[in-house]
C-alpha cells in the first residue's frame, strides 16, 4: 500500500512520445472563482476563464487540461513570502494559468481506492479537496466510483512505474497513470 500523498497530476509522459517536454499554455483566471487554483488542478474553460474541475464537472464544462505555472495579472510568475513554498491564485485574484493542454498527455495521480492491474481501462472521477494554503499543494486525486452529476474525466493506463500491485484488487492510495478521455477536451 502507498503513503497518503495527494499531489495533484504530475505529467509523466506524452502518448506521442517524449517526455522533455509538454505543450502548455496560458489562459486567463477571473478573480472571484469559486475555488482556488494551483498546481496539479484539472480546470475547465468556463465563459472562457480558467475554472477548477470538480467531481461534479459535467463533459459540457470544457475540459482543457491540468495548470503547470501560476502567473499574476501582468504575467508574472507567483511567489510565496516563503521561498520553500509553492503559490496558489486565491479565489478573489485574478491572474493567468498555464495549463498542459494536450490531450494526448499522461499524468501521474493519487487514486484513494484499491486499484490495481485489473482497473487498467477503466475510469477515474476527479476528487477535489482544499489546496494546502500553508504550502500552496493541491491535494486533488482521483476516485473510480461515480459521483452525482459528475463524469469520468480521465481513462487508467497503469499502475505508475513506483507501484506494485501484488493482488488484482491492488492497494488503496497507488499512484496510477491516467490519460483525459477522448472527447471531452474544449
Amino acid at each position: 500500500m502507498s503513503l497518503v500523498n495527494k499531489r495533484g497530476f504530475t505529467p509523466i509522459r506524452g502518448q506521442v512520445g517524449g517526455s522533455s517536454s509538454f505543450r502548455s499554455k496560458l489562459y486567463e483566471a477571473r478573480e472571484l472563482r469559486d475555488h482556488p487554483l494551483s498546481i496539479g488542478e484539472p480546470v475547465t474553460l468556463q465563459a472562457g476563464f480558467v475554472q477548477r474541475a470538480t467531481a461534479g464537472s459535467a463533459a459540457a464544462t470544457n475540459f482543457i487540461g491540468v495548470v503547470k505555472a501560476l502567473y499574476n495579472a501582468d504575467k508574472r510568475p507567483l511567489t510565496h513570502s516563503l521561498p520553500t513554498r509553492a503559490a496558489y491564485l486565491n479565489t478573489s485574484v485574478a491572474g493567468w494559468v498555464e495549463v498542459y493542454d494536450d490531450p494526448k498527455q499522461a499524468y501521474q495521480v493519487q487514486c484513494v481506492d484499491s486499484v490495481g492491474p485489473s482497473n487498467i481501462g477503466g475510469v477515474a472521477w476527479i476528487e477535489t479537496s482544499a489546496v494546502d494554503s500553508a504550502t500552496g499543494v493541491t491535494r486533488t486525486h482521483v476516485i473510480l466510483t461515480s459521483v452525482a452529476g459528475g463524469t469520468p474525466l480521465f481513462r487508467i493506463i497503469g499502475l505508475a512505474p513506483s507501484e506494485l500491485a501484488v493482488t488484482t484488487a491492488g492497494s488503496p492510495n497507488n499512484n496510477i497513470e491516467v490519460v483525459p478521455i477522448a472527447g471531452l477536451f474544449n
